[in-house]
């Protein structure tokens, strides 16, 4: 016969349980600070990462950040607490803040993947265009649009019996959940499999290599002259769409011909095998940090909609905490993708932590009151040596 659960094993589950939440919302809040923090210091340290498609990726940091920073804190009390202890007001605009935040990260995907798919459709046309000035301006669209999603849950969240969560009103929820998320997700989605198109076209025109029976350029003069004219824009293109999340200025060399008109000079076809294979390289990490993303809010924001509509389905139910985890889990997994698949966000990284090692040890070795520093002069430098008595 079984022994009958009694309330000590009860109160031990649900602490257990607690505990179990606490650490992840812990683990989340920490690693969103420390790695989206190194984000903005190595866009910020780095010349090779100011770059305009990096303005989009510090956007992106920046509202994952303040989630991290902000948001998870008070989840953390809520889950601890098991209840909402803050007041009405802070409720309100944890709510509101919480929805404001992960629309940014959206809409700032979707204009991430517009600049990518432009850079690559008209790479020639929109290299005169892509500044940063341009870049800000959709950033600073991409925010403001995202409070006409954010700002509504400050009215619709609800503080009862000291539980803070938000109203599920069909009313509000699907045209938040289809403007705020699903239409920007369409966009980004479209956007991507056009992307993978053209680079595909482009990696099979560039492996066919100038001169090849594919072109039909044959032994004819003018056809080979209409040739010569034609493949650069191709390659253009190629140049235009550099990879690394970076982007590089759309240049192509002019060379005199005897008749004195200019033509451009392309490169070895190696070169422009590499750059193609550098863009796919390129599109592929940013695809992987859509894919993410759309694996960690999907669920949520399917289940939140089909809830709305459910009038016997309760807002602080189990699944819909976990599907909660799994959200906030994409504010800490985009440093993560850059560091495996970014190199120059990968070397980035690693100088950003060596110089914190370095300086640690320096701080470790200067509070140490063994240590007597000796100043040595070798000719215009002062060199400091630390001597173990």
């Amino acid at each position: 016969m079984e022994k009958p659960i009694n309330s000590t094993d009860t109160d031990i589950l649900m602490t257990a349980g607690t505990a179990t939440k606490v650490t992840i919302y812990v683990i989340i809040m920490i690693t969103g600070i420390i790695g989206n923090g190194m984000v903005f210091v190595a866009i910020g340290t780095f010349h090779t990462l100011r770059t305009v498609s990096n303005q989009f990726v510090l956007s992106l940091a920046t509202a994952d950040f303040t989630v991290s920073l902000v948001i998870l804190p008070f989840s953390v009390q809520e889950a601890y607490y098991k209840a909402w202890y803050l007041g009405e007001i802070l409720c309100r605009f944890w709510i509101a803040g919480d929805v404001l935040f992960v629309t940014i990260s959206i809409f700032n995907l979707a204009a991430i993947s517009i600049d990518r798919y432009r850079s690559i459709k008209n790479p020639l046309k929109y290299s005169l265009k892509r500044t940063n000035r341009m870049a800000y301006k959709q950033i600073a669209a991409a925010w403001l649009l995202s409070l006409l999603v954010g700002v509504p849950p400050f009215y619709f969240a609800a503080f009862h019996d000291g539980m803070c969560y938000l109203q599920l009103n069909p009313y509000f929820i699907i045209p938040a959940t289809t403007i705020g998320f699903f239409l920007p997700l369409a966009v980004v989605l479209y956007t991507h499999t056009r992307i993978f198109g053209i680079a595909k076209k482009l990696a099979t025109r560039v492996g066919q290599g100038p001169g090849t029976a594919s072109e039909g350029t044959g032994s004819d003069p003018t056809r080979r002259q209409q040739s010569a004219v034609k493949r650069p824009t191709s390659l253009a293109v190629t140049k235009a769409c550099d990879s690394r999340i970076n982007d590089d200025a759309v240049s192509v060399a002019a060379r005199p011909t005897p008749s004195g008109v200019q033509q451009p000079e392309f490169g070895k076809p190696i070169t422009n095998k590499i750059s193609v294979r550098r863009e796919r390289k390129a599109a592929r990490t940013v695809a992987i940090v859509i894919g993410v993303f759309t694996v960690c809010w999907m669920p949520f924001f399917v289940a939140i909609s089909v809830a709305s509509v459910c009038t016997s389905c309760d807002p602080q139910s189990f699944p819909l905490q976990v599907l909660t985890f799994m959200g906030y889990a994409n504010s800490a997994a985009n440093p993560i993708i850059y560091t495996i698949f970014n190199k120059e966000f990968r070397q980035a990284f690693g100088k950003i932590l060596r110089l914190f090692c370095k300086t640690l040890d320096s701080l470790v070795l200067l509070k140490d009151k063994s240590v007597k520093p000796k100043k040595h002069h070798y000719g215009q430098r002062l060199k400091w040596d630390f001597n173990l008595q």
